[in-house]
């Protein structure tokens, strides 16, 4: 299903593409179920999609904080091995995925900082390119489901018929999102 955007939207939903809480993972990389009982880490892998808020402040052109923005996301994780995961994550069904690569850590696994995402995309018929570094951010896994948040600052240039149009600011996205 695609949703229609109002003007802003698709753009400020993809700069997000930029703590939680649940269960401990124990010594040996193991996370209690509910009911009792272990788990492996790598059980959680797998395919996630879910409900995603996007809360965005820009600092340029104009400083403000913009409406938080809501739409079904997904995260993709894959187990590389040794204690670390990659996430390929879609703020949006259809969007552009950022991978980001992770460590276990109490309760699922911590964002490396630092890490970068680009994305082109089309905001109201314009293009536009996009660069978020992701300074904080991890996942923790749930009974059947994840709770991933990331949060870092962006750059963008939109291109108008009248030029370039640079904007920055700070991002933060969360989803809530269950196999």
């Amino acid at each position: 299903m695609m949703h229609r955007a109002s003007r802003g939207w698709a753009l400020l939903f993809v700069l997000g593409a930029l703590g939680c809480g649940g269960a401990t993972v124990e010594a040996g990389g193991t996370v209690p179920p509910p009911g009792g009982g272990t788990v492996t880490v790598a059980a959680y892998g797998g395919s996630y999609r879910g409900m995603g808020a996007l809360d965005v402040q820009t600092q340029t052109p104009v400083q403000r904080v913009v409406p938080t923005r809501n739409a079904i996301g997904t995260v993709d994780v894959t187990d590389n091995g040794g204690g670390s995961y990659t996430f390929d994550v879609r703020l949006y069904d259809g969007g552009n995925v950022c991978r980001l690569q992770g460590t276990q850590s109490p309760g699922g696994a911590s964002f490396q900082p630092g890490q970068r995402c680009f994305a082109q995309m089309m905001y109201d018929g314009t293009p536009a390119d996009i660069a978020i570094q992701v300074n904080t951010g991890g996942v923790t896994w749930h009974a059947g489901g994840l709770t991933l948040t990331m949060s870092g600052p962006f750059v963008s240039d939109v291109h108008t018929p009248q030029g370039t149009l640079p904007a920055s600011g700070t991002a933060t996205w969360r989803i809530d999102a269950r196999r």
